[in-house]
């Protein structure tokens, strides 16, 4: 498969971009990140890329918060009832 060029790969970054935002509003699995061009950044796309790459740091601290707010809840949460004795599931009327 032929390496995409800086303008395909900064359109379908975009649209990864977007899709990751929707994804994780909805709980969906994320999709795969686009293929990286193999040619070397032009000046012409250098900006572009340095917002793209804005974009996908605040992308990393959205999903980090959202992580740190589940591992949060998911401590406090007394799930297992761990400090009290099981409730028995038969009577033993043999004792």
């Amino acid at each position: 498969m032929p390496s995409p060029t800086w303008d395909e790969y900064l359109a379908n970054a975009r649209n990864h971009i977007n899709q990751t935002q929707q994804a994780l509003l909805e709980g969906a699995p994320l999709s795969v990140p686009p293929a990286h061009p193999t040619e070397p950044l032009t000046e012409d796309h250098k900006k572009a890329a340095e917002q793209l790459a804005h974009q996908y740091d605040e992308l990393v601290a959205e999903v980090l918060s959202r992580m740190i707010a589940i591992k949060s809840r998911l401590s406090t949460m007394d799930r297992w009832n761990l400090h009290e004795s099981p409730e028995p599931l038969f009577v033993n009327i043999i004792s």
